[in-house]
């Protein structure tokens, strides 16, 4: 992945977590959806996202754990 590239994971039809990937590493975000198209609302999160805690944003995506964390 490079920067600029995000990807989700839907922890309810009308609640995204979105990561983002930055050049200092990833960060993630909750965002909550109109739960129509989670590929099209992933972008929500510039707007109406809160960012996550690095533990929480971890257990999430765990793929990402090599990876640094953005704070």
């Amino acid at each position: 992945m490079k920067p600029g590239d995000s990807i989700y994971s839907a922890l309810h039809c009308n609640v995204l977590a979105v990561a983002t990937i930055r050049h200092d590493g990833w960060c993630a975000y909750i965002v909550p959806v109109p739960g129509k198209s989670h590929n099209d609302e992933k972008e929500l999160w510039r707007d109406e996202g809160c960012k996550l805690p690095e533990f929480v944003a971890r257990s999430i995506f765990g793929h990402l754990k090599n990876q640094p964390y953005a704070h």
